[in-house]
């Protein structure tokens, strides 16, 4: 791997019908502007699109009601970027059905690799719900045995690594311990890209640094470019994060690999 960039999109929470009803009786939270957000799903789409990426790693939550209906409509706004796209299922996407999105995927024919390109890789936690929207555990455990000295770019809806603050989120991944547990004990150096938590975030721990990305429904609501470089077998990693509403300045923020340590560079 020499260079890479990938668009970032999380959380969109999209509540769509053919007779595009008011969605105004959903109940969410005073920060969350479901009239708005297909119109953001679109100004990602032309943001991501200015800025070349070669393709899209979505972190879940697409259809605010996890149906078939919504998703397909997600998916297809998103395709218009005309680059490969992956989705990880958020906890909304799989309260009806745990494979919902992979299906939604496969009906708008996007392809099942994950080689990103030569010693970069991609790996996608898929989820099923213990307690409808509110708890859920992963479906099955990562292939680590397969991913060889490769890169990884896991990405999971919810967070692997505790959030800096060190609060206790009720709804967490329930196994979500022996997901990281796998992830700390590889030799090489993975990134986990998530959501849920509506922030941008970010944490690490020995080899393995996680992005948490904020949401499109939310405000300030964004989406995101990550650029991955190898120079003389040094990772860096940058985060561009790009305003979708009102002008907000996120800057931008990077980290490498220091033997087997992420450090962020001011």
């Amino acid at each position: 791997m020499s260079s890479l960039r990938l668009g970032v999109v999380s959380d969109v929470h999209l509540v769509f019908d053919r007779t595009n009803r008011s969605s105004s009786r959903v109940s969410k939270p005073d920060d969350w502007d479901f009239p708005g957000t297909e119109a953001r799903l679109r100004a990602a789409v032309e943001r991501l699109e200015h800025e070349g990426v070669a393709g899209v790693v979505v972190l879940g939550d697409l259809a605010h009601h996890g149906d078939a209906e919504t998703l397909d409509h997600a998916l297809a706004s998103l395709a218009r970027l005309q680059r490969p796209l992956w989705a990880a299922p958020g906890n909304h996407d799989v309260a009806l059905r745990a494979d919902a999105v992979a299906d939604s995927l496969r009906r708008a024919g996007h392809h099942d690799a994950h080689e990103l390109q030569a010693g970069c890789r991609l790996a996608i936690v898929e989820l099923e719900s213990v307690d409808w929207i509110l708890r859920c555990r992963s479906r099955s455990a990562l292939a680590v045995g397969s991913w060889g000295a490769d890169l990884v770019l896991v990405a999971s809806h919810f967070p692997l690594l505790p959030p800096p603050s060190g609060d206790d989120d009720p709804d967490h991944l329930g196994d979500g311990e022996d997901v990281l547990r796998t992830l700390l004990e590889r030799a090489e150096p993975t990134i986990v890209l998530s959501g849920h938590l509506h922030q941008r975030l970010a944490s690490s721990s020995g080899r393995v640094l996680q992005l948490v990305f904020p949401a499109v429904v939310g405000d300030p609501a964004a989406c995101s470019i990550v650029e991955l470089t190898e120079r003389d077998g040094r990772h860096r990693v940058v985060r561009n994060t790009l305003s979708l509403g009102a002008p907000f300045a996120f800057g931008q923020e990077t980290w490498e690999l220091d033997d087997d340590n992420w450090l962020e560079l001011s």
